[in-house]
């Protein structure tokens, strides 16, 4: 289990780690999270299912912004446009799957 994070709101009545069953997420994907150190263990993001808008942030690409990253969930989103350039160089991520 990870414990997930909403970007800007959550109707969740709990901090408690969370297979997701109960979050509901919206807003955009927020850019700072993509800031060096902020999620240095995150290996699993699942945000399928949630009415995130806007587009993926190319600061997540970052060097050292997600550097444990290994799985990216963003299926039935309204996240819109092409994956960011960025998040094809050599030291976005080591290992990424997006589902």
């Amino acid at each position: 289990m990870y414990r997930r994070f909403a970007p800007l709101s959550s109707e969740s009545n709990s901090d408690s780690d969370s297979d997701g069953d109960h979050d509901v997420c919206s807003g955009t994907l927020p850019a700072r999270w993509g800031s060096t150190g902020s999620f240095p263990k995150l290996l699993d993001l699942e945000l399928q299912l949630t009415p995130l808008s806007g587009r993926l942030p190319t600061s997540w690409a970052q060097n050292g912004s997600l550097p444990s990253l290994e799985t990216l969930v963003l299926q039935e989103t309204k996240l819109s446009g092409n994956l960011p350039a960025e998040w094809g160089s050599q030291t976005a991520f080591l290992r990424l799957a997006l589902l």
